[in-house]
């Protein structure tokens, strides 16, 4: 309670210190509910969202109102300030449409929600610890989620013709986001932008057909292309109908990347790329024995920006100084450090799906996961499957022998892939965001 309750408070507080101009909170016909990033703090206009790049733009050309309602994952003070800092553009964080009132309600309300958990768990005594550390964390994101749609509920009340735009992961906080949009007297589109990869391991993707009736989902879910749509279909029971086809709006721009023709003469620099997960120990660990199993190859490594090299190398174990295999990138442009790999060691990265467009060979670390988290597990184009550290070596002589014309094919078919996955921004690719009477091909994917 006292971590939601905090938080509430913060939020409240902060935009007490950095208002917004009253016209961004009214009269406003789409609110887009995303997450402000750190890096957020540092952003130079104009503005782009992390998640939904220009899209904000895209629908205000066509005549739509928009505000972008901002949950701050970083510091709440620098993230609210900077707000204020896009001209003519409406941006606003949870906290502008909270009062201290509702702070204190929505946290005691996840606190007994939990409270009552916990009493209807006394009668299991074997998972007491278990369940302790599962209420804990429900709690919390059933106070989040409700700092959400509380946030939301205030913005419709203002703005009774709004639609809503989500990113959708299937997190807690965005069934907040649906109850908000849909408990109105005249409700309109709620539509879920499903962002990043859509992995088998993410089994919050799946949904049962008993769950549908009862769980709060947006109206429409856009993926970033017709192969991602695909993927989602596959992963239970969702309805065809409800399940677009969109674009990639995070970027990168494929137009602005360099994609090499020719398969590799030498392989010197493996690009090892991590994710902001502790479970990249594994691989972590992996690259550091290949790496010294093959002293002839650099492994530099890349690490995710929530996540330091540092951090992680210290739950690994291994050595980070000068006498160790590995060195960390001191690069920070994502598209420098490809353009120097030759080839790329990764696990669930959706860097892979840049470096497999850019035509770099992949090896993909298997570990032990009875699920996938590759993105791109349905295409194995240029591409070995490394379990042992010993088969770095051998995927690595396996690419220096790959003819040409085999090399020109595979990278042009992976390429296809790829574009279908993360599919480029258009005018149509952008149509599943437009209200339900403007969609012209309601149940047909755009491709």
């Amino acid at each position: 309670m006292l971590r939601v309750f905090r938080h509430g408070i913060k939020l409240v507080l902060a935009a007490c210190r950095y208002p917004i101009p009253e016209r961004y909170v009214t009269n406003r016909s789409v609110i887009l509910v995303t997450h402000f990033p750190d890096s957020f703090q540092h952003q130079k206009p104009p503005y782009r969202d992390a998640y939904f790049g220009n899209l904000a733009h895209w629908l205000e050309n066509r005549g739509e109102r928009v505000l972008i309602l901002g949950q701050p994952q970083g510091e709440v003070f620098p993230t609210t300030d900077r707000c204020r800092s896009f001209d003519g553009f409406a941006l606003a964080t949870t906290g502008h449409a909270l009062s201290l009132h509702d702070a204190f309600r929505l946290a005691l309300s996840a606190f007994l929600s939990g409270f009552r958990l916990r009493l209807s768990g006394e009668g299991f005594p074997n998972f007491n610890g278990l369940i302790r550390e599962s209420l804990k964390h429900s709690v919390i994101h059933k106070g989040m989620g409700l700092i959400v749609k509380r946030s939301l509920q205030n913005l419709l009340d203002r703005n009774p013709n709004a639609r809503v735009i989500h990113i959708y992961e299937n997190n807690p906080w965005e069934r907040g986001v649906a109850l908000a949009a849909k408990n109105r007297p005249d409700p309109r589109d709620v539509i879920g932008f499903l962002h990043c990869a859509v992995l088998p391991a993410h089994l919050k993707n799946v949904v049962t057909p008993e769950e549908i009736p009862i769980r709060p989902a947006p109206d429409r879910i856009v993926c970033t292309g017709p192969a991602a749509r695909d993927i989602f279909l596959s992963l239970g029971a969702h309805d065809p109908d409800r399940v677009f086809s969109g674009c990639n709006l995070r970027g990168p721009e494929f137009s602005r990347l360099v994609p090499r023709h020719d398969p590799p003469q030498t392989i010197h620099t493996v690009l090892v790329v991590l994710e902001g997960l502790e479970k990249m120990v594994g691989l972590l660990r992996f690259a550091e024995c290949a790496a010294r199993l093959s002293p002839g190859y650099r492994f530099i490594v890349r690490a995710h920006p929530a996540y330091p090299y540092e951090r992680l190398a210290r739950l690994a174990g291994i050595e980070t100084g000068p006498a160790g295999p590995l060195r960390k990138s001191d690069i920070g442009d994502l598209q420098e450090d490809l353009e120097r790999a030759d080839a790329v060691l990764y696990q669930g990265s959706t860097v892979a799906l840049i470096a497999g467009f850019m035509g770099i060979p992949l090896m993909r670390f298997e570990g032990d996961s009875l699920l996938t988290d590759d993105p791109l597990f349905d295409c194995d184009l240029l591409k070995r499957r490394v379990r042992q550290p010993q088969d770095v070596a051998s995927a690595i002589r396996s690419f220096l022998s790959l003819p040409m014309n085999d090399y020109r094919i595979e990278m042009q078919q992976r390429q296809g892939y790829i574009l279908r996955y993360l599919a480029p921004p258009s005018d149509q690719a952008h149509e599943p965001f437009l209200p339900q009477e403007k969609l012209q091909y309601p149940s047909r994917p755009i491709s």
